[in-house]
């Protein structure tokens, strides 16, 4: 597998704003020409990316990568240009982007499906039998420690490690059930957060409740630990691995919908496996998403699914986006990538005052959990009496 720059927003999670450019080149010529159009992109890209830009440069092989696509795009709009960030990726070169915007190239065609037309397709998430998200992952005695998926809506890759990390307890994880069945998404994390609730409180009725979030299920877990609290039930303790504080500013623009996130992942993904059309490659591009190194979905997904999957990511990054989390006065643990330090510490310090962060040389959420000192962390935590 091609391995290349890719951000945190590809597997879960979002970047944190980046300095403004500039788009001060004069418009001495025809603004649709795309010499004018290219030295317009040459001052953007070298203000992004910190270094001299030639013609034939590709922007991720510069240094560019998802989100700094994603600031691009935002300043070109401003400037008056109709793009998306899936035309970074469709053309990365800076004479290619400037030819496409100046209409010198047409936007190559994909049969892949809009997000409109699978979202259409997908039943009601309360219409018949809902299947259920919890999912049990280790057995044990005392209080059940609770998980809640990262961005995919996938919690299967810890049931290996669960054993690992549960300090005897059993443990639980959340699984969305639109991975199950074609149900739209909740576009809210507080209605995400309720659901789990209820299956929760069915499995345990009184605490204290113990609930952890990876990656920006993070957010989820808070919301949940939030409104248990708010209903005078105790919360023993609180973790998030490698979660990212929405309160981070982002360069998405507040304006792109369910759409354009769809549209970003499947550029992202085209981009990272280095194809054309995600769904003629989607066996190959399915199996290595469901390696053990990546874990993105489990081994019995089926390819013909790889579609509708990017669906369920957008709705649920859309729900995480547009999320204004509030604080959680409980004992909260904080485990994070030393790439996410000190920032993503300091915005969930404001968030959970009484936490307590550790930091691992790891790269991502799946390394942290494989990641022996913290396993041990998070044992030694859980067999602590509450």
């Amino acid at each position: 597998m091609p391995v290349v720059a890719t951000s945190r927003f590809s597997t879960c999670g979002f970047q944190p704003a980046l300095t403004k450019g500039s788009l001060s080149v004069a418009n001495q010529v025809d603004e649709n020409s795309s010499q004018v159009i290219a030295e317009e992109l040459k001052v953007l890209w070298e203000d992004l990316l910190g270094a001299a830009v030639q013609p034939s440069d590709d922007f991720f092989d510069i240094g560019g990568y998802s989100f700094l696509a994603v600031q691009m795009v935002n300043e070109l709009r401003e400037s008056g240009h109709r793009l998306s960030a899936s035309d970074v990726y469709e053309h990365p070169t800076l004479e290619g982007l400037a030819s496409h915007l100046a209409g010198g190239q047409a936007s190559a065609e994909h049969p892949e499906p809009a997000f409109s037309a699978l979202w259409s397709e997908a039943v009601s998430p309360w219409s018949g039998e809902r299947p259920k998200a919890l999912v049990q992952l280790a057995l044990g005695e005392r209080e059940p420690f609770f998980w809640v998926h990262w961005g995919t809506g996938n919690i299967g890759y810890l049931r290996p490690l669960a054993d690992r990390i549960s300090g005897g307890r059993p443990v639980y994880g959340f699984q969305h059930p639109a991975l199950v069945r074609r149900e739209r998404v909740e576009m809210s994390v507080g209605e995400l957060a309720e659901g789990y609730l209820t299956e929760l409180l069915e499995v345990q009725p009184e605490g204290p409740y113990l609930l952890g979030g990876l990656c920006n299920g993070s957010n989820i877990a808070l919301e949940m630990a939030r409104r248990l609290t708010e209903r005078g039930r105790e919360v023993a303790l609180l973790a998030f691995v490698n979660g990212y504080p929405n309160s981070i500013p982002s360069d998405i623009d507040p304006g792109d919908g369910p759409e354009e996130f769809y549209q970003l992942r499947l550029a992202t993904l085209r981009q990272r496996f280095e194809v054309e059309n995600l769904a003629a490659a989607a066996p190959e591009v399915m199996k290595q998403l469901q390696a053990e190194d990546v874990a993105y979905y489990d081994e019995h997904e089926k390819s013909g699914d790889l579609m509708w999957f990017q669906a369920v990511w957008a709705a649920i990054a859309f729900a995480h986006r547009h999320h204004d989390p509030r604080p959680f006065a409980g004992r909260t643990l904080v485990f994070q990538t030393k790439k996410g330090e000190p920032s993503f510490t300091s915005h969930w310090k404001a968030l959970v005052p009484n936490s307590q962060a550790e930091t691992f040389d790891v790269r991502s959420t799946l390394p942290i959990l494989q990641h022996g000192p913290f396993q041990e962390s998070i044992t030694r935590h859980l067999s602590q009496n509450f």
